[in-house]
């Protein structure tokens, strides 16, 4: 059998992406198999394997690899003299937009199998975790400037980032298991929670709307 080219084998690996993100959220992550993937693409089954170890990875690289790619920066969103809490959620929800954009279900798979995945393969779970890490840094550095500038009492800003990205995690967890809960009521339980935590930290006689 003659050998393929490496740029051969650049085109069928992503092919195989493409056709697995089309078959995710047409019908669902458990209900498409290598089987389908393969006969769409035009190979063996057998053959897909050689690209991918599992069917766990052709999600995570074809969904959350692009994701991760296309998420920008918002740093300049930490306006010191605006709203605390609506500083944190504008940062949080626009850093979100892009998760936001993939349905519902396959995000919720996407969880489900990012924690199989710890165990199974910790390198690619760190890639899954660093933008949540990310976002818990940008915040420390927000809190610190404020704790600074005496608008926040003297706290740790390392865990008040923590604390607050806890609530948002909850909020965003809640949203992809009650599908009752659309993107807007999201959004004001974030806030509402915010609210009730930036409250608790701000200097005597300081409001939120500083």
């Amino acid at each position: 059998m003659a050998r393929i080219s490496q740029e051969e084998k650049e085109k069928i690996r992503q092919k195989i992406l493409d056709v697995s993100k089309t078959f995710f959220y047409d019908v669902g992550y458990e209900n498409t198999s290598t089987k389908m993937i393969a006969k769409k693409v035009g190979i063996a089954e057998g053959t897909i394997f050689n690209y991918f170890p599992t069917k766990t990875d052709i999600l995570f690289e074809s969904i959350y690899d692009n994701y991760f790619e296309n998420v920008e920066e918002y740093q300049d969103l930490f306006d010191l003299e605006g709203n605390i809490s609506e500083v944190v959620i504008d940062y949080l929800y626009k850093s979100m937009n892009v998760m936001l954009r993939i349905p519902r279900a396959i995000l919720s798979e996407m969880t489900i199998q990012g924690f199989k995945l710890a165990r199974k393969n910790p390198g690619r779970f760190k890639k899954f975790a660093e933008l949540d890490f990310k976002y818990i840094m940008d915040l420390e550095l927000y809190f610190k400037k404020l704790i600074e500038r005496n608008i926040l009492q003297d706290v740790d800003p390392k865990q008040l980032s923590e604390l607050v990205y806890s609530a948002v995690m909850f909020e965003v967890i809640m949203y992809l298991y009650d599908k009752t809960i659309k993107k807007d009521i999201l959004k004001q339980n974030i806030k509402t929670k915010i609210d009730v935590l930036i409250k608790g930290y701000l200097k005597g006689g300081k409001t939120n709307e500083y």
